[in-house]
């Protein structure tokens, strides 16, 4: 194969992106060769180094560069959310949430955090949560709902490429950043944007009318050790503070796969179905045309362990779902919820 020995010229870098789309971003260098001098048996050749990783564009078919002897080949486009509608159900419900349109890469990070918090109105929720902005010290929403004594603490991220093996580590251990500032940083001191929120968060947690904080990383990657270990770390942090000797300090992450539970677990699908063994002395008994229940009591120890063991797939407001067994007498079996 003959190779052009002149360095390549403007036009030649333009036929890179001729006739190709959509964009996506390749790191290579050329080396193209510039000059060839006759020097009896040995020839010498010199090479010019033609950096073109900011060049931005894909193929969907063959691109061949007969100028420099190079042909590239099975260049993809990034994943977008629509490729993932087959995998996951929540994307189309997620794109066709017209609230969350005007706010760009924070929409999915407000869609998961607000599935993970039961929010029913997603565009209030949006407003008065969202504090994303330079002055924001990595608290990217943050949300108090006194009424049921939950906080919540999120930093978000949504990469152009949907699905990647891993989020970024970093992101999740800028909650450390975050929860310094909301909860130990002197008030005055707190950037304008986030200082009300901070006043709220402690005021709720000195009188006790927030019991349960709640540090949250979305992104829409899949979820990973790294990030469970540096969300572990934030934990850790947060509980060691004096204002939250009092209430449940939480860390959940909300890649894809987890949003995806949520999302099942809000339209009514039930994730959870294990067949679960309850001692039952006495039960109450309802019938109806095509079904059967139990009403039985258990105690609140075998509640709390059940929602420990499955809380990653149980929503705010539900303890959990399974399929029940009631032990009698002789055994019967019935499908039912635990709420």
């Amino acid at each position: 194969m003959g190779l052009d020995n002149r360095a390549p010229n403007r036009s030649d870098r333009r036929a890179l992106g001729r006739g190709i789309d959509p964009p996506v971003q390749i790191e290579c260098f050329l080396a193209v060769p510039d000059r060839v001098t006759d020097q009896g048996d040995f020839p010498s050749i010199r090479f010019s180094i033609i950096p073109i990783y900011t060049t931005v564009y894909t193929c969907r078919r063959m691109l061949a560069l007969p100028a420099l002897g190079i042909a590239l080949e099975g260049i993809r486009p990034m994943t977008k959310p629509e490729d993932l509608r087959e995998t996951y159900g929540f994307i189309d419900a997620f794109l066709s949430e017209t609230a969350l349109e005007p706010y760009g890469n924070n929409a999915l990070p407000l869609f998961s955090v607000g599935l993970h918090l039961d929010v029913e109105d997603l565009a209030s929720f949006a407003a008065d949560s969202l504090t994303d902005s330079p002055s924001d010290k990595k608290a990217d929403i943050i949300y108090i709902n006194e009424a049921e004594g939950v906080a919540c603490i999120a930093q978000g991220t949504t990469a152009e490429k949907w699905g990647k093996a891993e989020a970024p580590a970093n992101k999740a251990s800028d909650l450390n950043t975050a929860a310094a500032w909301l909860l130990r940083t002197p008030i005055d001191a707190i950037p304008e944007q986030i200082r009300g929120h901070a006043g709220l968060l402690r005021d709720g947690l000195e009188e006790g009318t927030i019991t349960r904080v709640i540090f949250a990383y979305a992104h829409n990657a899949l979820e990973s050790p790294n990030v469970e270990r540096e969300l572990s770390t934030t934990r850790d942090l947060v509980r060691g503070l004096s204002i939250t000797q009092q209430c449940e300090v939480e860390v959940v992450e909300l890649g894809l796969r987890a949003t995806e539970e949520l999302y099942l677990t809000s339209i009514g699908s039930i994730q959870i179905t294990d067949e679960i063994q309850f001692p039952a002395a006495q039960h109450i008994r309802e019938t109806g045309e095509g079904w059967k229940a139990f009403l039985i009591s258990i105690s609140g120890a075998q509640l709390f362990d059940l929602y420990e063991e499955h809380k990653r797939r149980s929503s705010a407001r539900t303890c959990a779902t399974f399929s029940v067994r009631v032990e009698q007498l002789g055994t019967s079996t019935t499908r039912s919820r635990l709420r």
